[in-house]
C-alpha cells in the first residue's frame, strides 16, 4: 500500500521575510561555544553561503563565532544581499582575501582568535578595505565599550539582543549610501 501524498504548503517570500525580520538574536548561551569551523582552502575562494537570485546582488560578510547566530544572521541578509561567512576574525581576513569586496561587514565582538576591535583595525589597515562599512554586534554596551567599537572603526553599533527587522535596516541604509 502506498502512502497517502503528503499536502505541500506553499509559502511566499513574504511570509518568510516577516518571519526572520521578527527574529530577536540573543547572546550565545554560557558555557562551551558552538563554533562550526568555516571551510578555507587557500587555494579556492570560499563559496557564499546564500546566494541572492539577483546576481547584482551586493555582498555582505558576516563574521560571528556561535554558528546559531551566524546562521539566524545569514538567512535573513541572504534574502537581500548574496552573503559569505566566517566564524572569526582570522578566518574573515582570508574569506575578504578572495572575495568580491564587501558592501558591509557584519562582525561581532567576541571571538576567538582575533575579536571584533582587532578585525576592524586588521580591515581599516588594507587600502582596499578601509572604506568598508562594518556593523558592530555585541553585548557590550557600556558607554566606553560603545565608543571603542567606534574608534577601532565600526560604522553601527548593534547591542545584542536585536531584532533582525533592526539589523537588515542598518545593513541597508549603510550599502544604501555606499
Amino acid at each position: 500500500m502506498r502512502a497517502p501524498a503528503r499536502e505541500i504548503l506553499e509559502i511566499d517570500d513574504a511570509d518568510v521575510i516577516e518571519e526572520i525580520e521578527e527574529l530577536e538574536v540573543r547572546d550565545a548561551p554560557t558555557g562551551s561555544p558552538s563554533v562550526v569551523p568555516v571551510a578555507t582552502n587557500p587555494t579556492l575562494p570560499p563559496a557564499p553561503v546564500s546566494v541572492h537570485k539577483d546576481v547584482t546582488a551586493r555582498v555582505v560578510l558576516v563574521v560571528e563565532d556561535d554558528a546559531t547566530i551566524r546562521a539566524m544572521i545569514v538567512r535573513g541578509l541572504g534574502l537581500h544581499y548574496t552573503v559569505y561567512e566566517a566564524d572569526d576574525g582570522v578566518t574573515a581576513m582570508h574569506v575578504l582575501d578572495r572575495i568580491p569586496n564587501p558592501a558591509c561587514i557584519v562582525s561581532d565582538w567576541m571571538m576567538p582568535r582575533m575579536d571584533g576591535p582587532a578585525f576592524m583595525k586588521a580591515v581599516r589597515a588594507n587600502p582596499k578595505l578601509q572604506r568598508t562599512p562594518i556593523v558592530l554586534l555585541t553585548g557590550k554596551t557600556g558607554a566606553m565599550q560603545v565608543i571603542e567599537g567606534i574608534n577601532a572603526g565600526a560604522r553601527a553599533y548593534l547591542p545584542k539582543p536585536f531584532k533582525m527587522k533592526e539589523l537588515l535596516d542598518k545593513v541597508a541604509a549603510i550599502v544604501a549610501k555606499k
